[in-house]
């Protein structure tokens, strides 16, 4: 589906969000080579990853989750995609990593709750640069909305292919084309 995507012309930045089925090390690359070909625009990507994955030291990332005390966390409030006068909150915490077979990237850690433990912050890589955790918080949020206008035009307005379990390639890429330089 990313091969396919074609942005419109007046989008100058590019940013492709996926959950942690999606954000494997094929779609990454993808999205790497797609800003390289491409230079008249930016290409980036927030998706949350699994805990296994490998640093360039190959160190697996759980091990930073498990290690990272709940000091080091930053309280980070994202405004409601819903409701922009209210906020979510969250804890984050924020680490520029090198990840084997992607490269640089800042690592993201997300959790609802102060007193939730190792197991439950949701790991998110962003490659702009300089990225802040609210941004790629603020971003990966977007998702959902995302997958509400995705559904509404497949269901209500009958555009484009329904999901089918068992279907390979089975849409799991969404992306945001902006217009911000």
């Amino acid at each position: 589906m990313l091969r396919q995507f074609k942005p419109p012309s007046w989008a100058k930045q590019i940013i492709v969000l996926g959950d942690a089925g999606y954000g494997s090390k094929a779609n990454i690359k993808l999205v790497k080579q797609l800003d390289k070909a491409d230079r008249s625009r930016s290409g980036h990507f927030v998706f949350a990853i699994s805990r296994t994955w490998k640093t360039v030291e190959d160190k697996a990332v759980k091990d930073l989750v498990t290690s990272l005390p709940r000091c080091h966390y930053k309280r980070t409030r994202v405004p409601r995609i819903t409701h922009p006068d209210q906020r979510n909150t969250y804890r984050t915490y924020r680490k520029p990593l090198g990840l084997r077979d992607i490269g640089d990237v800042t690592l993201v850690l997300s959790k609802k709750g102060r007193n939730v433990g190792p197991k439950n912050p949701k790991l998110l890589v962003t490659n702009p640069p300089n990225a802040t955790a609210r941004q790629g918080v603020s971003l990966y949020q977007n998702r959902g909305s995302i997958e509400l206008i995705k559904r509404n035009l497949k269901s209500d307005l009958g555009l484009g292919q329904h999901q089918v379990r068992g279907e390979v390639d089975r849409g799991a890429v969404r992306l945001i084309a902006s217009s911000a330089g």
